[in-house]
């Protein structure tokens, strides 16, 4: 190994200016083959190995600290995010309102409870349904379309809820790992 790195010292410019002001007359006479500047290289290289290796693992730190802090920011912002359209989301008041059904006919919504409703039809007498599926799906149609407008503005918002709940758990589960994961 010494005589590769003596091979490439001798073809350093560099490295051979620096040693030749080491010396105030240039190489010395015992130094032709420049086992002195051979051995300060080697030196550095052990001395300083475990500096490197130090700073090699504190920049290694850095770097996750950093991904944990920025995951923590993108996870608040999206916790941000998600209550913001929590409180957009908003339960029409749908008791009272007339509604069509394509079998059933017109009826009005009697009562709403437990994520179902029930409508008085006036042919067929009351018939229970799920709240909101019966109007996303087409089942029922409110003669109030700003009724039917709030459905879907909610639907949408729960969609987006969903997608944000899902990212704010897989951010969730990343910074999981990088907490736990040893270096």
């Amino acid at each position: 190994m010494c005589d590769e790195i003596q091979e490439v010292v001798k073809n350093h410019e560099e490295m051979l200016q620096v040693h030749r002001q080491r010396f105030e007359n240039g190489v010395p006479d015992y130094d032709k083959e420049f086992h002195i500047l051979t051995f300060d290289v080697l030196y550095c290289f052990w001395s300083y190995e475990d500096a490197r290796r130090e700073a090699l693992e504190e920049y290694k730190e850095a770097m996750k600290q950093q991904k944990i802090d920025d995951l923590e920011e993108k996870l608040s912002q999206i916790n941000t995010e998600i209550k913001a359209k929590e409180g957009l989301i908003g339960t029409p008041n749908c008791v009272g309102i007339k509604v069509r059904h394509k079998k059933y006919g017109i009826g009005e919504v009697t009562s709403t409870s437990n994520g179902k409703i029930t409508v008085l039809f006036e042919n067929e007498g009351p018939k229970q349904f799920l709240y909101p599926d019966a109007f996303e799906k087409g089942f029922l149609y409110p003669e109030d379309r700003a009724f039917m407008d709030q459905i879907k503005q909610n639907k949408t918002l729960e969609d987006a809820l969903s997608e944000l709940k899902k990212k704010a758990t897989e951010l969730s589960e990343e910074l999981s790992v990088l907490d736990t994961k040893p270096e």
